[in-house]
């Protein structure tokens, strides 16, 4: 091997992203079982990275970005290190709907899926796969499926019920109320919401990634 076959192989594994050959599939598993101390991890907007340890069970999730994976920017690799990288296996997995079998489908719960896939591997065919699990409701919502909803004539998310800044709808009854206090029909507390950093959405206080452009949810909650 050449000096410069060495340097750019070094570099290859120094840089961890969705593999190339499954550039639109809604999920990708990277080949490598350790991963390098140093490396750095690009996630595209649209997309999570889940994390799997040696047991199969996922232990955290990143946004879309670029990650240098340490334990100070992702602390749930602290218990995977080995001496010459983190002992875990990265999926991609996609959090825009997608059309698969003439329908569109979401995956709401990343983390599900690739438990779901963990201990089976990549099927040879992910949409036959999504398709298989359909015909079993039960199976299909547990793997972290489900349908879309009617997609919008413009990508722009329709507004929320109350017109007001700093108001919510209540997420039991929907009638608008103010973010942090009580429902005055139902009693229930609207919960407080959060801004995306990147296109300024309003976020709601459960959710762990922007709807409209995928990036993670601040930490910090409040309207701005």
């Amino acid at each position: 091997m050449g000096i410069f076959e060495f340097i750019k192989e070094g570099a290859e594994e120094l840089h961890v992203a969705r593999p190339t050959a499954q550039r639109t599939d809604p999920l990708a598993r990277h080949n490598a079982y350790i991963v390098p101390l140093a490396a750095e991890l690009t996630v595209e907007p649209g997309e999570v990275a889940v994390f799997v340890g040696v047991d199969h069970e996922p232990i955290g999730v990143l946004g879309p970005g670029r990650h240098n994976l340490r334990e100070s920017s992702a602390p749930f690799l602290a218990d995977t290190r080995r001496n010459e990288g983190w002992a875990v296996r990265i999926w991609f997995v996609a959090i825009r709907p997608f059309d698969t079998g003439g329908r569109s489908v979401v995956i709401a719960d990343p983390e599900a899926c690739v438990r779901t896939l963990a201990r089976r591997g990549p099927p040879l065919d992910v949409h036959a796969w999504i398709e298989q699990l359909r015909t079993v409701p039960a199976a299909f919502a547990a793997a972290g499926f489900r349908d879309a909803e009617p997609r919008h004539a413009s990508l722009t998310p329709p507004p929320p019920h109350s017109t007001s800044e700093g108001s919510l709808p209540c997420p039991s009854c929907g009638e608008p109320g103010e973010v942090g206090a009580f429902c005055a029909r139902c009693g229930v507390r609207v919960a407080r919401a959060r801004t995306c950093l990147a296109c300024r959405h309003v976020i709601a206080a459960s959710a762990k990634f922007c709807a409209l452009c995928g990036a993670a949810a601040p930490a910090s909650d409040g309207v701005d």
